[in-house]
């Protein structure tokens, strides 16, 4: 996700400077060509903080469905990985990534499908809900 300020036009423009950059050290740009500027809302979510090698995230990405269901909730949409280190340069026991998986209240066959706000903003009276709590 990125600050409200980026445009699409700045985006390309960092694109075009990574190309020049990876052409001068002769360095692959193929997959560049797969980035992309998206923005979305998706209201709540349920966030934890991976310590550890990339191998042992099912186990914690487990334990969070765990505790979200507990808590009434579920995964409500794709979730998202910020990686805070360099696989390169990291030794594994000290790599950290931020998973964070919209989540919602649980729907059950009896409540049918409940619509997203129209705003796509979380509804204010919704209960809050972090891992550990």
């Amino acid at each position: 996700m990125q600050p409200d300020h980026i445009t699409a036009a700045m985006f390309a423009a960092a694109l075009d400077k990574l190309r020049a950059k990876y052409t001068k050290e002769k360095q692959d740009a193929a997959l560049l060509d797969l980035m992309r500027l998206e923005r979305f809302e998706e209201g709540s979510c349920v966030q934890v903080m991976h310590l550890g090698p990339y191998a042992d995230e099912p186990a914690t990405l487990a334990r969070m469905a765990e505790f979200t269901a507990q808590k009434g909730y579920s995964f409500t949409g794709r979730h998202h990985e910020i990686y805070l280190g360099d696989p390169k340069t990291a030794k594994p026991e000290n790599l950290k990534t931020v998973f964070a998986p919209p989540g919602g209240p649980r729907v059950t066959e009896s409540d049918g499908i409940r619509p997203r706000p129209a705003s796509g903003r979380p509804d204010p009276a919704a209960p809050s809900f972090a891992a550990g709590a």
